[in-house]
């Protein structure tokens, strides 16, 4: 270890020839080993001395703001220092990120023991400036130890941070352990849960983690507003309600995909129908079909129920999704919620028309005249198309689709002219004439363009196109974005329009 430690220092010669010492990352603890490999220069051993100490001293609080720990081996480390008060009044964010387990083909509790987390959370008792908590890891098990929930439960221990942010698989021991994790956190201010696809062993693809992440990053954005004074939290939490978790003002939901939906005792619809829980921001991704018809009573629940306070939503339209044999909640479609939702800010649509052209983008269009003017806030719609060859073919014998795309577009810029719209196009395999499709796109929409709205048209490049592409794309005010740009909620149009979009990710 001091060998290690020993190549971060460097070796610095000032005019004269003399050799300084200077360590950036050098803890206290094994400066004295260092020093004793380093015997050729008793004067860089004294400096070394005063450097060390000198640097802890301003370096410390900053040593430990932000933790990362990727193994239950890194947990145990720092755990094994965390408890000590100078370490532990410097943290403020933690985060746990693991890995994926190998494939076995049947389910293994030891595998699982890899990623336990059950030494983490009472250290985090002692971490009294701790303001973020991030746990990402579909096979991670939220673990408490007996004694050290009975002191959850009995209102004698609380958690400090005020954000949370968890991303874990649908085990339902994890669920009974994060409701009391969240109800023993009197701070608690925003709350994302994240529930991934319920596949064992299927690896979470960088993707998915880079859509959790730019969703989480977007909290920091929000301006949240303090939500009153931290209760001592003396009185027994009882886990069949949930007054206490009104203190949350923004709760985001990421909701699977509809034919892996929330279950009735699931983390998620408890926190939606919870009583007594007025959050302020809610932000929520959910599934329809082409016809704007929401999956499963949960979704729906929570749609209905969020009122003013929703501010993000996203929607995939998806015609297959009709044959999973899920069913609906009649009567109810995602047209009818986003005129309730007349806070909204951001919407994402995202459309699958690898299949279905016409049935699914007619699901656009309904998006689109779902948006009235009410909807005083709304700042930004990204529309992200999935196009193949196909599509394109069946698109010459749909010629007036992108008419009626741009009668919608035109109503909506002059109900709200300062609200941002992006078309993205996105192509799963090489089309030769995408760039004829974008051109024909972007020329049959006169009256959008006449209205003076704020459009943009960006498409996903996977493929080699030449230079004359470029050229006329630049020409048309297009931009190249990769595909992982569309695939989160586009709250940095509003300030930095499409052709930003690379360097806002």
């Amino acid at each position: 270890m001091a060998r290690k430690w020993a190549l971060m220092l460097r070796v610095s010669k000032d005019a004269q020839g003399s050799k300084t010492l200077c360590s950036y990352l050098l803890p206290l603890e094994i400066y004295e080993d260092v020093i004793r490999l380093l015997r050729d220069d008793c004067a860089a051993i004294a400096t070394c001395r005063a450097v060390c100490r000198t640097w802890y001293s301003l370096a410390h609080p900053l040593l430990f703001a932000a933790v990362s720990l990727g193994s239950t081996r890194t947990v145990s480390l720092f755990t094994s220092v965390a408890g000590r008060p100078h370490i532990a009044a410097t943290v403020r964010t933690l985060s746990f990120t693991t890995g994926h387990l190998p494939y076995q083909g049947a389910l293994n509790a030891d595998l699982y023991r890899l990623h336990d987390t059950s030494n983490l959370f009472p250290t985090l008792l002692h971490m009294e400036n701790l303001e973020e908590l991030s746990i990402d890891g579909s096979h991670t098990i939220l673990d408490l130890p007996k004694a050290f929930s009975r002191k959850l439960h009995a209102g004698c221990a609380t958690f400090p941070m005020k954000r949370l942010k968890v991303c874990i698989s649908n085990a339902p021991l994890s669920e009974a352990k994060l409701r009391l994790i969240i109800l023993a956190s009197p701070r608690l201010e925003t709350f994302l849960f994240a529930q991934p696809q319920p596949h064992l062993f299927q690896p979470m693809t960088s993707s998915d983690r880079m859509q959790i992440a730019a969703l989480w990053s977007r909290v920091h954005r929000m301006a949240l507003s303090p939500r009153g004074s931290a209760t001592t939290g003396q009185a027994p939490l009882d886990l069949s309600t949930a007054g206490r978790i009104g203190r949350i003002s923004t709760l985001i939901l990421e909701v699977a995909e509809p034919h892996f939906g929330f279950e009735r005792e699931d983390m998620g619809y408890w926190m939606a129908t919870a009583t007594n829980a007025p959050y302020a921001r809610i932000a929520a991704r959910m599934a329809v079909d082409e016809h704007g018809q929401l999956y499963d009573g949960y979704a729906w629940d929570l749609l209905r129920t969020a009122g003013t306070r929703l501010e993000s939503l996203r929607l995939n339209l998806t015609y297959h999704y009709l044959h999973i044999g899920i069913g609906t909640t009649p009567g109810f479609t995602g047209v009818d919620l986003l005129c309730r939702n007349s806070e909204l800010r951001t919407i994402f649509v995202r459309a699958n028309l690898t299949l279905h052209f016409i049935s699914v983008f007619n699901g656009v269009l309904q998006v689109l005249s779902a948006v009235q003017p009410a909807h005083l806030s709304l700042q930004s719609i990204c529309i992200s198309l999935f196009v193949g060859q196909i599509e394109l073919q069946e698109v010459d014998g749909y010629w007036h689709w992108q008419d009626q795309l741009d009668v919608h577009l035109a109503r909506l810029f002059a109900q709200h002219p300062g609200v941002s719209v992006t078309l993205g196009i996105i192509r799963p395999m090489p089309i030769p004439d995408l760039s004829d499709y974008i051109r024909s796109l972007v020329d049959s929409l006169q009256r959008a363009w006449a209205a003076g709205g704020r459009l943009g048209v960006i498409w996903e490049n996977d493929y080699p196109i030449n230079s004359q592409d470029d050229v006329e794309a630049d020409a048309y005010g297009g931009h190249e974005v990769s595909p992982f740009s569309l695939a989160v909620e586009p709250s940095w149009f509003v300030e930095t329009g499409p052709r930003n979009l690379k360097q806002s990710w």
